[in-house]
């Protein structure tokens, strides 16, 4: 966990796409002042979908390839 006083990072990067859907992983990393070691406290993925104005699934538009 983190703690009082930690320096956090927080990394969020589009790890996969679909039709209508992306997966977004998520880390979050802490260390402590003065210190260059960090430590991960959190990783999650989430899925995220396209809708329309109706609710229904929709196609994603096209999406670039990034640097890393």
């Amino acid at each position: 966990p983190a703690k009082v006083g930690d320096i956090l990072v927080i990394e969020a990067v589009v790890t996969r796409t679909f039709r209508t859907s992306m997966v977004i992983t998520v880390k979050a990393w802490a260390s402590s002042v003065g210190q260059t070691a960090r430590r991960l406290i959190s990783d999650s993925d989430f899925v995220f979908v396209a809708i329309n104005k109706k609710g229904k699934p929709t196609s994603l538009p096209l999406l670039k390839q990034g640097k890393k």
